[in-house]
């Protein structure tokens, strides 16, 4: 924001400039009239005006989120929020790393006292922080070339809240490996890796979270406590800088009590006590989208006099409404700013208006989530990138010899040499130990069985398995190449360009849209005027904008006069699609009728004649739309919702229809990268990955069962309106649950819902609860994935130590769909000793959301169910015998095959046998997941050059290379050269080297007994080299 075009703006008001006089002479001076976001532009121009800080303080989490995003329009830097650990009936819950991180780096703001405004709520105000001495004498100032013990660092890092772990992963970890120490503070952007020469630090680079790389090198390292226990109390007034100005709503004054501040100008924002000054700020008339009429209203505000500022969001709006004022040929001129408020405002008494896009094309504000400074871990509009993580005791597929066990990685003595194994169990106990150099046959198991059967080793059995799904995908090769070629042959209808009414359409949207949307949409219009019948899925997260690709596109189709069907699985979700069509769609010439259980008959037959005639332009309903008694009179497009719900009568009949009509698919799960990889070009998939503007991350809380913090948990979210989700997964008890919750919190209006009841009383009950007949829904896991409710944004599950993480993550999902700050509670049983795989879980959901590693952790049984929903379900036991990550592999093979591509050929062992020891030793790699991992990118280096990027990833990371691990790197080497040499073997006998090639037949060479590991590489480097060069 241009400080020249607003600074000294309210120096115009007497009002204000009285009160720069009383804040100077009083410490107190109570006001009125500032409302809305003028009160940000406020806070700007008293910190601007006096060159003091302010302190903000709000009465609750949402005022002070939409105070802080405001401000950062006018105050780019210097400004932060302060959240309070959030309490339920007088219980402190642990605070999430998100909350942690506000307040620590709030805690260093103020400390340093630089900053210009600092945002509270009336609850973090009050709330105890640490006693600031205790606090500062745990900060540690680390710089290069200083000597520290660094055992006692690590200690004192953990008193003050870090936790140990094998690799830094996010905020708040610490990791020692020999002489390094990786730690990431809650206050730095970056992680930092400290290098230790005995008790001297030698460098200070910070590194890549993603990579683990280091990026660059700095001087020195300030870090703070990584939280506040293990502190005594101390008040926050003793952090403020003693020139603040404290800014406070008066209710909160009223509410909580706050002791009169002492020492410090404060000023009270009063509502209905007698004021000491008194501002005139109006809020802005709405135009209800009419843009000519909020151009009036801009003609008008400048032949007042008044300061006219427009605030953009994006480029595109501010070159759209300058397009539009220069059609309408007005004489207004104002000022164009980039940034965003939640509202407009008008100080009169400045003669200075603010006038926000959203309110000129009436659309809603986004509360914009805070700023992520960590890395993303997939690009907008690309598929997940599947982690999988193996554990010990886990089900793994070799490629060559089937189902196993993992059993974890061991160092074995081979002929005088050591080296790491893979060890795998089959069937009967029988043992596999796999050399490293073929880890990357090895993949996680994944399928649609919980316990796969173990592969028989030294029978056929695995042969007969992998021929059995080569024969599977080659069908379903062929299958799909052909509906592609039909649909190419097929001539369909092609649609207009974009109408002035489509476009208009899509102005009215009330939020902003996301990239992936945007890219979808152009995707799916790109295809509707191609002219042939084109079947794409688009794929998101419930909530991710799919239903607003689906409206555009069915909005165009009714443009040209065509029909739209768009097919649900669910009455309800039928219902709540038609309300928002009929919502969006309710200023144009657009018919949308209705086809499911909550219509009646004569209802039913009077749209199902108006589909014959073209009276419906767009219809929603369940598969009754599929039955043979509708017809159309044109119909140009199908959407679908969940189309693997159907059942195989259904499918039948879509086929049919896909081949003549535009198919829009609509998919709730993501899918795994390498099936996308291997659909692309035979089926047209839409990627939106991207969580909405003003989401806002879901406030996630691991408690033991409490009965105090599940009724205050409640009351909190009814108090302010909302509905609650209460997730009990024992139907035979369930009914005895919502009567102990019934007991707890007698206001409340609970209803039951399971798996168990019959469809129609199911459907009744989810549809009252949407409707707030109900504000508590005691369910079982029916509801992960269920209907879209906004208002439920707080969901309590109990005994959530006995659910998956992708079942934790889908339940965490039913809440968070609004701009309202969404609560989850996952409670386990008193006094029960979690697993330490169960405490991992609850740790991991609490820890992810849309943009972390946890995320990523968490699709991994998600993308099971999407690849199930695109191959559909009669692929699930295939997939099952040999996991999904060969099956894909497969169909990639058999897709190639049948688009008539070469052939990949599957790469040869090249067996190398050089007695020596190559590994990486426990000492220097410990955690066995990085281990495998640090393996498999050795066996996939193709080049030297890629060797050497990962021999300096470890220098960076862990330190001087053990000997054994420059042994390894100098072995991969070798069969990089052995490779372009189309060598099958080297091994050492005596004192020379003997290979064979597969068509040049065989040759050795004499080495030193000494240096026999540098002789080999150098001569077959030597001889690879010249062959490149060919």
């Amino acid at each position: 924001m241009d400080d020249n075009k607003l600074k000294g703006l309210l120096l115009k008001s007497e009002a204000y400039l009285e009160l720069l006089k009383k804040i100077t002479e009083n410490d107190l001076t109570k006001i009125s009239g500032i409302k809305s976001s003028a009160d940000a532009f406020f806070t700007y121009s008293l910190n601007k005006d006096t060159s003091r800080p302010v302190i903000l303080v709000l009465p609750d989490n949402d005022s002070a989120l939409r105070v802080y995003y405001d401000l950062q329009t006018f105050i780019e830097e210097g400004v932060f929020i302060f959240p309070a650990v959030e309490e339920l009936e007088g219980v402190r819950l642990p605070a999430s790393n998100e909350i942690t991180e506000q307040r620590i780096t709030g805690i260093k703001e103020l400390l340093h006292g630089k900053f210009k405004a600092a945002v509270f709520t009336g609850a973090s105000f009050l709330q105890s922080v640490p006693e600031r001495k205790a606090f500062e004498g745990s900060i540690f100032k680390l710089g290069k070339g200083e000597e520290i013990k660094l055992v006692e660092l690590v200690e004192n890092l953990i008193r003050s809240g870090f936790t140990m772990e094998a690799f830094v992963e996010k905020k708040g970890e610490v990791s020692v490996r020999g002489g390094i120490l990786d730690v990431f503070p809650f206050t730095e952007e970056h992680p930092v890796r400290v290098d230790f020469l005995g008790d001297t630090i030698e460098t200070i680079k910070i590194f890549d979270l993603v990579t683990q790389k280091s990026i660059k090198e700095q001087e020195k390292v300030i870090i703070y406590p990584a939280g506040e226990s293990g502190f005594p109390e101390g008040e926050l007034l003793k952090y403020l800088p003693p020139d603040s100005i404290i800014y406070m709503e008066e209710q909160i004054f009223e509410d909580t009590k706050i002791p009169r501040v002492k020492g410090f100008s404060c000023i009270f924002n009063v509502h209905f006590n007698k004021a000491d000054i008194v501002f005139n700020v109006k809020s802005n008339p709405s135009s209800n989208g009419d843009v000519s009429l909020a151009i009036s209203g801009l003609e008008k505000l400048k032949e007042n006099g008044t300061e006219v500022f427009l605030l953009f969001n994006s480029l595109g709006e501010k070159e759209r409404f300058a397009e539009i004022l220069l059609d309408s040929k007005s004489s207004f001129t104002g000022v164009y700013l980039d940034g965003s408020l939640q509202t407009g405002f008008n100080f009169t008494d400045a003669g200075v208006c603010f006038i926000t896009d959203n309110e000129i094309f009436g659309r809603y504000a986004n509360v914009r989530p805070a700023a992520r400074r960590r890395k993303r871990f997939f690009k907008d509009g690309t598929p997940v990138k599947s982690v999988f993580e193996i554990n010990t005791g886990e089900i793994v597929v070799h490629e060559n010899y089937g189902i196993a066990k993992f059993l974890g990685l061991h160092s074995i003595n081979v002929a005088g040499a050591k080296k790491d194994f893979v060890t795998l169990e089959y069937l009967n106990n029988d043992k596999l130990y796999v050399p490293v150099e073929d880890i990357n046959k090895i993949q996680k198991y994944v399928g649609f069985e919980e316990k796969p059967v173990l592969s028989n080793l030294g029978t056929s059995q695995w042969e007969k398995a992998k021929e059995k799904a080569k024969e599977d995908v080659k069908k379903m090769a062929t299958d799909l190449l052909e509906l592609y070629a039909v649909r190419e042959t097929l001539k369909g209808y092609s649609f207009s360009r974009d109408t002035e009414w489509q476009k208009e359409f899509e102005g009215s949207f009330m939020y902003e849209e996301t990239k992936d949307q945007l890219r979808s949409v152009k995707e799916v219009k790109d295809d509707m005027e191609k002219g042939r019948p084109i079947d794409r899925l688009v794929c998101g997260d419930v909530g991710f904008g799919k239903t607003e690709v689906a409206l555009r596109a069915a909005f165009k189709c009714a443009m040209d006069g065509k029909q739209t069907a768009f097919v649900c699985p669910t009455t309800i979700l039928a219902e709540q699609h038609y309300n928002t069509f009929k919502e969006r769609m309710a200023d144009y010439p657009v018919s949308i009728g209705m086809l499911s259980r909550f219509g009646s008959k004569k209802e039913h037959t009077k749209t199902i004649a108006k589909l014959k005639t073209g009276g419906v332009d767009i219809v929603i309903g369940t598969h009754r739309l599929l039955q043979d008694d509708i017809c159309f009179k044109d119909l140009g497009m199908i959407i679908l919702d969940d189309e693997q719900k159907f059942g195989v009568a259904q499918k039948e009949k879509l086929k049919k229809i896909k081949q003549s009509v535009y198919c829009l698919s609509l998919s709730a799960t993501p899918i795994p990268r390498t099936l996308y990889l291997s659909l692309s070009g035979i089926r047209e998939i839409s990627n939106i990955n991207t969580p909405p503007a003003g989401r806002m991350p879901i406030q996630t809380y691991i408690i033991e069962y409490n009965e105090k913090l599940i009724k205050g948990a409640i009351l909190k979210e009814l108090k302010r309106g909302g509905e609650v989700y209460y997730v009990y997964n024992q139907v035979k008890t369930i009914k005895r649950a919502a009567a102990r919750l019934a007991r707890l919190v007698p206001e409340a209006k609970i209803a039951v819902a399971h798996g168990q009841l019959p469809g129609p009383e199911l459907e009744k009950i989810m549809r009252d609860f949407y409707k707030k007949k109900y504000n508590v829904l005691v369910c079982s896991t029916i509801i992960e994935a269920g209907l879209d409710n906004p208002s439920a944004n707080t969901i309590i599950i109990e005994n959530a130590d006995d659910l998956g993480l992708s079942q934790l993550y889908q339940l965490r999902g039913r809440v968070g769909r609004s701009r309202v700050q969404a609560y989850a509670y996952f409670t386990y049983p008193v006094k029960r000793a979690l697993s330490e795989t169960a405490m991992k879980r609850l740790n991991a959901i609490e820890e992810c959301d849309e943009l972390s590693m946890g995320y990523s952790i968490a699709m991994k049984d998600l993308e099971i169910r999407g690849a199930g929903n695109i191959l559909g379900r009669e692929q699930h036991g295939q997939i099952g015998k040999v996991g999904l990550e060969l099956y894909m592999k497969l169909l990639k093979e058999a897709v190639n095959s049948a688009k008539g591509l070469p052939e990949i050929m599957a790469e040869e062992n090249i067996e190398i046998d050089i007695k020596i020891n190559a590994y990486l030793p426990e000492y220097y790699v410990k955690d066995s997941f990085l281990k495998i991992n640090i393996y498999k990118d050795m066996m996939g280096a193709e080049t030297p050059e890629e060797t050497e990027k990962i021999k300096e990833e470890l220098l960076d990371r862990f330190g001087k290379l053990p000997l054994e691990t420059e042994n390894l790197l100098k072995i991969v080497k070798i069969r990089i050269a052995a490779k372009i040499l189309d060598i099958t073997s080297i091994r050492e006998e005596g004192n020379s080297i003997h290979f064979e090639m597969k068509k040049d037949g065989r040759g050795s060479f004499k080495t030193s007994p000494s240096d026999k590991l540098n002789d080999a590489l150098n001569y077959f480097t030597k001889f690879a080299d010249i062959r490149s060069l060919k």
